[in-house]
């Protein structure tokens, strides 16, 4: 019998991926060797498909405004961007705001931080700041390590440099924290 999860046109891909069959990890499973199962599937055979092949375009990260930046509180864009058909994508930042939403307002008490809300909330922007400085430091290198068009040429340097300005502007917050001016 063919469950309602099964059926529904989301999660076809789990249930109709190809079957992989290697006959040690099989084995393994069943009880029928004396080692446990490879976790580390990938190096002994091929990985199976976890989404269809689809003719749809990938996501396309939103304009994001400023001012309305908690209505993107929880998955950054930098990840998303792998993420296809883009209804997936959206659905992921649906859940976002369903998780940031539960966070605010359901724990009993905010938690204690070691520092103020606000030194926390610095520390946790430079974060930020640190990843996508390490994004866009990564895109800044694609020109050297792939043929690209001459605009994307352009836009891999512009990405460099950005780069090297969020970590100036990480930097500074960094030092504001420990004090030094």
């Amino acid at each position: 019998m063919i469950s309602d999860f099964e059926q529904h046109p989301r999660y076809t891909f789990m249930v109709n991926a190809p079957q992989v069959r290697c006959s040690d990890e099989q084995a393994a499973r069943r009880g029928g060797g004396t080692r446990p199962p490879d976790l580390t599937r990938a190096k002994g055979c091929p990985m199976p498909e976890l989404a269809p092949e689809s003719s749809s375009p990938p996501a396309v990260p939103p304009v994001i405004n400023p001012a309305a930046w908690e209505v993107f509180p929880a998955f950054r864009e930098t990840f998303l961007i792998y993420v296809t058909p883009p209804d997936h994508a959206a659905a992921i930042r649906g859940f976002g705001e369903l998780l940031y939403a539960l966070l605010l307002e359901t724990p009993p008490e905010w938690p204690e931080w070691a520092e103020s809300s606000t030194r926390t909330e610095m520390r946790a922007a430079a974060a930020d700041l640190r990843h996508l400085q390490g994004f866009l430091g990564a895109v800044g290198r694609e020109r050297d390590a792939s043929s690209l068009n001459p605009e994307d040429a352009y836009l891999s340097t512009i990405a460099g440099k950005l780069s090297r300005q969020l970590g100036k502007v990480a930097e500074w917050i960094e030092n504001e924290l420990q004090g030094v001016r």
